[in-house]
């Protein structure tokens, strides 16, 4: 991922959170990561691998909030599922609705 690219994603999630109204803290809740892993991408050193859970997450996040589509990233071999049960539950905690 280039540092275009990077920036993309580090605004895009910054802006997110702000249309959420909520904390690095919780944000990473939702996504089941660490408050790190969400101030390391809004400070553009790091991101999601491109195709993974994390990124689903957040584009389901996102697309609750009409965000435009999120950056992407390169591609790596996927392990597992795309989507579980327990971010379907965590989705629908944070939005009090069905995530689907």
């Amino acid at each position: 991922m280039d540092s275009n690219q990077h920036e993309a994603l580090s605004v895009w999630v910054r802006e997110l959170r702000k249309r959420l109204n909520v904390s690095q803290d919780a944000l990473a809740d939702v996504l089941n990561v660490s408050r790190g892993a969400i101030a390391s991408w809004e400070g553009g050193q790091r991101a999601p691998w491109e195709p993974s859970l994390t990124r689903d997450a957040l584009r389901r996040v996102g697309e609750q909030v009409r965000m435009p589509p999120m950056p992407e990233r390169g591609p790596r071999k996927v392990r597992g599922p795309r989507v579980t049960t327990a971010h379907d539950e965590r989705f629908q905690e944070f939005f009090g609705t069905s995530s689907r």
